[in-house]
């Protein structure tokens, strides 16, 4: 990026199959969010993805609230307007949210990870263009 928070990227139009943002917005202010997911968007290719990782300020641990560098931390609603905002396929947003307690030892012991709706310490976010 040009300016070191992903908008004004100097690429062409739909280059990409995906995008990713992973514990990225939390550090920039909500107007610098929503120009980054602009031109996320501006650069994903029709039917592409993108992806978003931010912790969860809705969580059962208060991990996400120790760093100092999280400037704003934004609820599932917050991403899914920034999205909407780009005319995503509303269809195709889909959200959950991850860290449990005793996540790793599930994860270990049956190869999956516990994954629900809400209260997890990050949250992960898809939509489709």
């Amino acid at each position: 990026s040009i300016n070191g928070y992903g908008h004004q990227m100097p690429l062409t139009p739909e280059l990409f199959d995906a995008i990713l943002l992973s514990d990225v917005l939390e550090h920039m202010w909500p107007e610098e969010a929503r120009q980054s997911v602009q031109e996320s968007y501006r650069v994903l290719k029709r039917g592409g993805r993108i992806f978003i990782n931010i912790p969860n300020r809705k969580t059962w641990d208060t991990a996400p609230f120790k760093f100092t560098d999280h400037i704003w931390i934004p609820t599932i609603g917050e991403i899914k307007a920034l999205l909407l905002v780009e005319q995503v396929d509303q269809n195709s947003i889909r959200h959950f949210t991850r860290g449990f307690p005793f996540s790793a030892a599930w994860h270990e012991h049956t190869g999956k990870d516990f994954v629900f709706p809400a209260f997890g310490r990050s949250i992960f976010i898809t939509a489709k263009k």
